[in-house]
């Protein structure tokens, strides 16, 4: 056999060995999807053990209840997305709505076992009769946490507008009128109005 033979036949079973290897099957967490190396035992963010199979996710199994279903102010059942994160910020977020007897839920973005790095995106919805009260609550816990509200809970001067003053997109450049509320060019969220002076 000559030499080129004796290197095709080796690297041929060199590869066939290594796409043996690399087909080990993955483990999943049940509860938020996430995808992990077989050498893993338990979810980073949820810190439950992985399993060798696809289930769907506990997050995406609650996604037709509210995170707060019981005492729930009034509901127009039709839910939008709020925000979208990971994990454990959309978790974070709902949890903040449900003190404040907002009715909110979450949902994936992708399918469980989609993505093959980083956790899931995660999308938090909540009722639309209930939004302009969430935006204001999820924007004032903001504020206290990144200490733009001081200890009596006044942000006077900030906060009251989400409007960039640069009369331009941050995002794509895109000039801006004084109605847009999203951005022509690239459809950047840019505007939400706060009533201030409510409680």
């Amino acid at each position: 056999m000559s030499i080129v033979k004796q290197f095709i036949s080796r690297f041929l079973n060199i590869t066939s060995e290594e796409n043996e290897s690399t087909n080990q099957p993955f483990k999943y967490c049940p509860q938020c999807g996430d995808e992990y190396r077989t050498d893993f035992v338990t979810c980073g963010i949820c810190k439950v053990s992985l399993e060798s199979t696809i289930t769907e996710p506990e997050s995406t199994a609650t996604t037709q209840q509210f995170v707060n279903s019981q005492d729930a102010g009034e509901a127009s059942g039709e839910m939008v997305v709020i925000k979208a994160g990971s994990l454990a910020d959309m978790k974070g977020a709902a949890r903040i709505l449900q003190q404040a007897n907002i009715n909110a839920l979450l949902s994936p973005k992708d399918r469980p076992g989609a993505k093959c790095c980083g956790g899931p995106v995660m999308y938090l919805h909540v009722d639309r009769l209930q939004l302009r009260e969430a935006v204001k609550i999820l924007h004032h816990h903001y504020l206290e946490t990144t200490g733009l509200v001081d200890g009596a809970g006044s942000s006077e001067g900030v906060g009251e507008s989400l409007v960039f003053d640069t009369g331009t997109c941050v995002a794509c450049g895109h000039e801006l009128s004084d109605q847009d509320t999203n951005c022509p060019g690239c459809g950047l969220y840019v505007r939400m109005e706060f009533d201030t002076t409510a409680s």
